[in-house]
């Protein structure tokens, strides 16, 4: 029996990570749940696990301070969180082996960098999805009202 190939528009797109071809987001801004997971991903990281990481830091005055596995956990937790929304090994691909706590040179946490670094591309996804989805609202209520006719 042979396979029927076919090839469609699902409106998924690709974001390639620090020019590196083999470090490769996919995700699909059309796609309704995307948005709420993005949003509620936001959400979470601005009310929630921005504290976490402060209250780390600042409650480290010294090593003897430091209870094992505490980045690490952090760490983990954002891993899992960023995962839930664009996919299973996301923050592999974007992180590596490395802490999403880490700090950066710029002065910045690894994933602040990131999530400024991809906030735009999300959100100008964002505004054209809002658009399309008002163009489609219009013909559907045009629809609408032909079928009543």
């Amino acid at each position: 029996m042979s396979v029927i190939k076919i090839n469609f528009d699902d409106g998924t797109k690709k974001i390639e990570l620090n020019g590196d071809s083999n470090k490769v987001l996919t995700w699909n801004p059309t796609d309704i749940n995307f948005v709420d997971r993005y949003l509620f991903f936001i959400d979470w990281v601005q009310n929630e696990y921005i504290e976490k990481v402060e209250k780390l830091s600042t409650s480290l005055k010294s090593i003897e301070d430091y209870k094992v596995g505490t980045t690490i956990a952090l760490g983990e937790e954002f891993n899992k969180e960023l995962d839930k929304v664009f996919g299973e090994g996301t923050s592999k691909i974007a992180f590596g082996n490395m802490n999403p706590i880490s700090p950066i040179s710029n002065g910045k946490f690894l994933f602040d960098n990131f999530i400024s670094a991809l906030d735009p591309v999300i959100k100008e996804s964002f505004d054209k999805f809002e658009s399309n989805s008002e163009k489609y609202r219009k013909q559907a209520e045009q629809l609408k009202k032909s079928l009543k006719k």
